[in-house]
């Protein structure tokens, strides 16, 4: 995730209709919970992955080729559902941004589905490489920011929300509780015990709601934790990668990893480390 800093043209961009804050490419998405949400508007398509979104006590499940809109100071919540859920985003700030969303019948938090993603990312992409290059890239980044806007109702369509009923609200709890322990060694045990509910039942719910079975679901978690650390921390030995992400060995831990990426976790690695310094991926982790 890119936070654009206009510190050396604060002076220049105060009167700008349209001013790009955040950005973010193939962007790794962690388990976000903003109960007071954010002060920019934000953007989002799914690239990769499966994951859902919860704005006004609804829930969206967002796959490939489907995004959400999230107005400022709006409570939400979203998280991945697969071990990968890969995000490109944009957001944004001004005096012009609630009138044209106003305009283009965008005026509300929503979730949408894409008729043609490829813009998007493209246009996302773009405003990237312009922020990389330095410069004088306020002007720019505005104008891309408007036109990528103007374009998106022609790209998408609402999606229809889910009510959050008993068996999301359940659901919603295990993936919480797999959030915030995936690193303690739980197993399917432990989240029957937290939900009070017998580990058969937990299984078969969460199979029905959400296609794969809760015991892949948590594997898929914490592979996805190990990514964030393999990249965040390049001196980090593999097995302490391997502890922190709830495996107790690594060698296991290296073997459920090549199932995943189809290298191992050192390769993985290298791999997007130099993928980074050749500029064709974008930073693991931030605030998005």
């Amino acid at each position: 995730m890119i936070s654009v800093n206009y510190s050396t043209q604060a002076a220049r961009i105060s009167s700008l209709p349209l001013r790009v804050q955040l950005l973010g490419v193939a962007h790794q998405q962690e388990h976000v919970v903003r109960p007071s949400g954010l002060h920019v508007f934000q953007c989002f398509a799914c690239r990769r992955g499966s994951g859902v979104f919860v704005v006004d006590g609804e829930e969206h499940n967002i796959r490939e080729g489907e995004g959400f809109l999230i107005y400022p100071r709006v409570s939400h919540e979203y998280y991945a559902t697969s071990g990968d859920w890969e995000l490109d985003f944009f957001a944004f700030d001004g005096a012009l941004a609630y009138g044209l969303l106003e305009c283009l019948d965008m005026p509300e938090s929503h979730a949408y589905h894409f008729f043609d993603q490829t813009y998007f990312r493209q246009s996302v992409e773009h405003m990237v490489r312009m922020h990389r290059e330095k410069g004088e890239y306020a002007y720019a980044l505005s104008a891309a920011c408007y036109d990528l806007l103007v374009h998106l109702p022609h790209m998408i369509e609402p999606l229809t929300a889910v009510a959050l009923s008993s068996e999301n609200v359940l659901i919603s709890s295990i993936i919480a509780y797999v959030e915030e322990r995936y690193a303690d060694y739980i197993n399917l045990d432990d989240i029957a015990r937290h939900c009070s509910y017998s580990k058969e039942y937990l299984c078969a719910v969460f199979k029905k709601e959400m296609n794969q079975t809760l015991n892949s679901f948590l594997t898929g978690v914490r592979v996805s934790k190990a990514r964030v650390d393999l990249l965040q921390n390049p001196q980090k030995r593999i097995r302490d990668v391997a502890e922190d992400a709830g495996f107790r060995s690594a060698s296991y831990f290296c073997k459920v990893f090549r199932q995943y990426e189809s290298v191992s976790p050192d390769q993985y690695r290298k791999q997007r480390n130099a993928d980074r310094a050749r500029g064709t991926t974008t930073l693991e982790h931030g605030i998005a």
